[in-house]
């Protein structure tokens, strides 16, 4: 349940009655210093119970400030009144267990509220009081599915605590007759979302837009996890497309023309030749068979799973995480040379001490260790290692791109994989990466 500190009731109630006095009606357009932008967002507001709204909301980029009805404009209608509401609207906000659970559009639509009902003098409670009722009968359990674009799998797994499934026309059925949905309803979505890959999860204690926030970065997160094993790594030249849908940014296919052309001698009539249509390319499936998840699992994904599940808070935890995220947008990247580019932020962002440490040094030091105690595999990234590091310095620095062989990016590509596992691994013991860098310089030391 959502609580306030009796400290900040108090505050809040004395300072939603001051913001009372700052609201004024008039018949006239509100003014302000960016009218096209701030009043080109205009709708019913979805939580005001005025009864019938005869015009519209004025919104800007942070919330509603007025209310149109019946001709009469209601609410913070200068500049200074506004940004006193909406300073006010932000501390609340601010409240760590409102942030956690709750959405900013909620937060504010319920103060709207309060503040316009108690100038027209409606009988009802204190602020406070009104606020946290509102709040929590708001705050429930949801479950979201997000479509997942190009991933064909043969059976159901876990990322985290995300499914990835798919969902059957006898899961609507059941879903239809716990809701009392109508047929037409229940075959609309049937059409739309049956035997269609899904990333699912289950969120408790948010309001439905804040759990959408939560659910859609931990379905993104999961999918993230997923990419981490896709063809690309061992394959570079192969595409990686595969992504929940919101997050797809690449067109399904590129439509174009050509013709063969003579022109005439004085540059002017053209005289047409042919003409053709192309498709540029077809978005590149993944599929995931019974044996490339086995594989998956053989290779760290049940560690990198488990992280998912339960991301570390510590420092470890949250290089990590967002290692994760970058590895995956990496292995979307069509361009080799951003790729290794990416690739190497996240390699720097794990093993470099600080700003003054030497970056390919530091890195020829740590990687190989941390990646392979195989004597043989760690030559081998001594020498994979500094030809990667120099394709990455000539674009960062001088917008070159130097030539390099594919089979070494893969090489890179999966001890970068390994590098990130093995930190999740490290992260039991250890909460800093400097920690984790001074046991293998300790355990140097030691060896002469």
């Amino acid at each position: 349940m959502i609580e306030l500190a009796e400290k900040a009731k108090d505050h809040y109630n004395s300072r939603s009655i001051e913001l009372i006095k700052l609201i004024k009606s008039t018949r006239e357009k509100p003014k302000s210093k960016k009218p096209k932008q701030e009043n080109s967002i205009s709708h019913k507001h979805p939580i005001l119970n005025l009864g019938t709204i005869d015009g519209m909301d004025w919104k800007d980029e942070f919330g509603t400030y007025a209310t149109d009805r019946k001709g009469e404009i209601t609410g913070f209608l200068d500049n200074k009144s506004r940004t006193e509401y909406l300073k006010f609207v932000r501390s609340i906000y601010k409240q760590n267990k409102i942030q956690k659970h709750v959405s900013y559009d909620l937060v504010e639509s319920t103060c709207f509220n309060w503040m316009i009902r108690t100038y027209k003098k409606e009988d009802i409670s204190n602020f406070v009081d009104y606020l946290l009722l509102t709040l929590n009968e708001k705050v429930k359990t949801y479950w979201f599915f997000f479509p997942v674009m190009f991933l064909e799998i043969e059976k159901s797994f876990h990322s985290g605590k995300v499914s990835i499934d798919f969902l059957k026309d006898s899961d609507f059925d059941s879903f239809s007759k716990s809701i009392g949905l109508k047929s037409e309803a229940i075959d609309h979505y049937k059409k739309r979302f049956s035997g269609q890959v899904m990333a699912s999860v289950a969120l408790g204690f948010y309001d439905r837009e804040k759990a959408k926030i939560e659910a859609f970065k931990v379905c993104g997160l999961a999918i993230d996890g997923v990419k981490m094993y896709c063809q690309t790594v061992d394959f570079p030249s192969v595409f990686t497309d595969f992504d929940i849908e919101y997050r797809v940014r690449l067109n399904p296919s590129m439509n174009f023309l050509s013709m063969e052309i003579e022109m005439e001698m004085d540059g002017v009539a053209i005289n047409p030749k042919d003409l053709q249509d192309h498709i540029q390319r077809n978005p590149n499936h993944f599929m995931l068979t019974k044996e490339y998840y086995e594989m998956m699992v053989q290779e760290g994904f049940e560690v990198i799973s488990q992280f998912i599940a339960s991301p570390s808070t510590n420092e470890i935890g949250q290089l990590v995480k967002k290692g994760i995220h970058l590895y995956a947008l990496a292995m979307s990247t069509g361009d080799t040379y951003r790729r290794i580019v990416d690739l190497f932020i996240i390699v720097e962002s794990f093993l470099i001490k600080n700003e003054t440490e030497p970056i390919l040094s530091s890195l020829t030091k740590y990687f190989p260790k941390i990646v392979t105690k195989n004597t043989e595999d760690r030559a081998l990234m001594k020498r994979v290692l500094p030809d990667m590091y120099a394709v990455r310095s000539g674009i960062v620095h001088h917008g070159k791109n130097k030539k390099f062989e594919l089979n070494d990016l893969a090489i890179f590509q999966r001890s970068v994989r390994v590098m990130i596992i093995r930190f999740i691994e490290l992260s039991r013991k250890h909460e800093t990466k400097l920690s984790v860098l001074k046991e293998i310089d300790d355990a140097m030391d030691k060896a002469y």
